[in-house]
């Protein structure tokens, strides 16, 4: 019999760019943390080993591609992993360790013809440490084509777990239709879908996916800015007007019948966040936000209600009493619906820094 609940952990982070040993480091820590909570499903973003490198042109365009461009370009490649490879063996020990299934966006150096050709790709790790599958992004967006080859349907691949059919489509691939339909044919459940678009639009995506299909919708991005970028890189000047962060976020979960809305939400969200992780933000870390997903509905959720001077709203909602906890970076907060409306109550007040379950 499947289990009818499940913990989804959602890490938005972003390691050093270019240095996969940063990214080790923190789909360790993310992890253990996240299992140490309850998570038995841990998704990182896109191309999170070793970083989704937004903003750098590598040296190219129409016609020609500098020496500068082939040198980070040839960076990129070295700290991409090969699959399976040392880094998959490191990954299926973490995942086996904690006893969880864990979903990590890569850069994969592809063995096919003298392994030259770099792929965006999802994979799935179980709690027994192996690897159960992986995706490659299908049509790489713009001008990423630079960086990635072309997957093919050969790894439209949903696997099959206690708590139910797990898979997914990286990014913007998540516009193809038929991509969609080959994961629902096989009759997905929860739909994993590692990001590197914090557009507002995003949501939208992630909710008619959950409304089409049927099915639970995970959604991991980073947070990112320059103090992720190397300056040695050699063509660090394509960041000069770039802003600071370039990357807000914006993970979402959404519940399979599209009607319950993102817990996690880039509105009004960019400072929130800023601030949230600010205080650690040198150290790399994140935001990581398990949720418990059971059959039927999911019981964490977006309230759109406003919530004036509070800028998180990340809550966890118990349907059966209509009270919510919100959960902010100093409050905590328990929500009441009342014939006149929502109403509030100050439980306590802490700073709540990085935290798994809310």
């Amino acid at each position: 019999m499947k289990k009818r609940q499940v913990v989804v952990a959602v890490v938005q982070s972003a390691p050093i760019l270019f240095d996969k040993r940063s990214a080790m480091d923190i789909l360790a820590s993310k992890t253990r943390e996240a299992a140490g909570q309850g998570a038995e499903l841990v998704v990182f973003p896109e191309a999170f080993l070793p970083g989704y490198p937004r903003g750098l042109y590598f040296g190219a365009r129409v016609g020609s591609r500098n020496a500068e461009g082939r040198k980070d370009w040839a960076r990129y490649w070295d700290n991409a992993i090969d699959i399976p490879g040392a880094e998959t063996e490191e990954l299926g020990e973490l995942a086996r360790e904690n006893g969880v299934y864990l979903v990590v966006g890569v850069v994969e150096r592809g063995s096919e013809f003298g392994g030259g050709t770099l792929y965006n790709s999802i994979v799935y790790f179980g709690p027994d440490g192996q690897v159960l599958g992986k995706h490659r992004k299908l049509v790489p967006t713009g001008s990423e084509r630079l960086l990635w080859g072309q997957g093919d349907g050969s790894t439209l691949t949903v696997i099959d777990t206690p708590f139910g059919r797990i898979g997914g489509l990286i990014c913007w691939e998540n516009y193809m239709p038929l991509a969609r339909t080959a994961l629902y044919a096989q009759g997905i459940d929860i739909f994993i879908t590692p990001t590197a678009d914090a557009r507002d639009t995003w949501q939208s995506t992630l909710r008619h996916i959950a409304c089409e299909g049927r099915c639970f919708v995970v959604s991991s991005n980073q947070y990112a800015t320059k103090a992720f970028y190397p300056e040695d890189l050699a063509c660090y000047g394509d960041m000069e007007d770039e802003p600071d962060v370039l990357s807000r976020g914006g993970s979402a979960i959404v519940g399979r019948s599209g009607n319950t809305s993102p817990i996690l939400s880039t509105t009004g969200r960019e400072r929130c966040w800023r601030h949230w992780i600010s205080r650690s933000l040198r150290k790399a870390a994140s935001i990581l936000t398990p949720s418990v997903i059971t059959a039927g509905r999911m019981c964490s959720n977006w309230s759109s209600t406003p919530v004036s001077k509070l800028s998180c709203v990340l809550f966890t909602s118990q349907t059966r009493t209509r009270t919510r906890y919100l959960t902010t970076g100093h409050f905590i907060l328990r929500r009441c619906e009342t014939k006149e409306g929502p109403t509030f109550k100050l439980l306590s007040t802490r700073s709540c820094g990085v935290k798994a379950i809310h």
